[in-house]
């Protein structure tokens, strides 16, 4: 018979019980699949949500002087961070002239002001 020491015969059972519960999981999953897609990975099984930008479109433009920090989160891609930012901005620097006056808020950059520009105005 094969002497090993204790932490040889660990390692050993460890493997041994590993590979067993592998070829388990595999025997089940090739017999009984439609029972286990629950542990199936399914790509993009759950949507990202994103907000609807054709509602915003319908009710207008929003007004970048005018509006809170709450209602600049209505806008997609401007979450609580950068509403705060529109509004300090906007607080320090006076109303905004245009909507590329955007680019000069902190978290803002050109592909956003593209993405806004039909949904914000500065009236």
């Amino acid at each position: 018979m094969i002497d090993l020491n204790r932490q040889e015969a660990v390692a050993v059972l460890f493997l041994s019980g590993t590979l067993l519960l592998g070829t388990a999981v595999a025997i089940v999953d090739h017999f009984k699949a439609e029972q286990f897609e629950d542990f199936h990975v399914v790509a993009a099984a759950v949507a990202i949500p994103v907000q609807d930008s054709t509602a915003i479109e319908a009710a207008g433009p929003l007004s970048l002087n005018r509006a809170d920090a709450e209602r600049l989160q209505e806008l997609p891609h401007i979450g609580p961070k950068t509403a705060a930012a529109i509004v300090e901005y906007r607080q320090t620097h006076g109303p905004f002239a245009s909507v590329d006056d955007l680019r000069h808020v902190r978290g803002i950059g050109a592909a956003t002001v593209a993405r806004l520009r039909t949904l914000v105005s500065t009236d």
